[in-house]
């Protein structure tokens, strides 16, 4: 492992009016500890609920407001759009929180804890927010929705990718020590 440093390129990528500085290296691994990857999966969404509430507060009652201003609409009707305040805020607020951590550093604070990225699988570059997309809201749910096959693709996909890394093609790196400083 430590001639992998001499193999290593730290280059910037542009796209749009973000540049971004990643590390190459052939010989950053999958991240293949489903424990480590659940572990930072649980610390990503206790950060969101965190940063959920106080977001769901202010839309609830910014919402009822332009509501009562604007409608006169019935107590049933409201509960309905309160709902879809709740649901709107709530994956707007995900989004946010994985667009601006992937986009900046690859990695989310659950992830840069066990030093993990996620990059496109074979460039390994940043990923868009298309794939975020995919990958965190629509993949991820999929891949809860069919936990037990998830779990059994897991097992025997060679490169430790759930359903969501493949639908989205991306792929968890747990990058070298050696790496660790450079971009942290």
């Amino acid at each position: 492992m430590g001639n992998s440093a001499l193999k290593t390129d730290i280059i910037e990528v542009e796209e749009g009016t973000d540049t971004f500085r990643i590390i190459r290296s052939p010989d950053n691994r999958p991240a293949t500890s489903i424990l480590k990857r659940f572990i930072a999966e649980i610390i990503d969404s206790i950060i969101v609920l965190f940063l959920f509430f106080p977001i769901q507060l202010v839309s609830i009652n910014v919402g009822k407001l332009l509501i009562d201003s604007l409608f006169q609409i019935e107590p049933m009707s409201m509960d309905n759009i309160n709902l879809i305040i709740f649901f709107s805020s709530f994956y707007f607020t995900k989004s946010a929180y994985y667009y601006v951590l992937y986009r900046q550093k690859c990695t989310t604070l659950g992830k840069k804890f066990f030093h993990f990225r996620v990059y496109r699988t074979n460039t390994q570059e940043p990923i868009g927010i298309i794939r975020i997309f995919i990958r965190e809201i629509l993949g991820k749910s999929l891949t809860l929705i069919f936990l037990p096959i998830s779990f059994i693709w897991y097992l025997f996909d060679g490169k430790s990718r759930f359903p969501h890394d493949l639908l989205a093609g991306t792929m968890a790196v747990e990058e070298l020590e050696e790496h660790n400083g450079i971009d942290y």
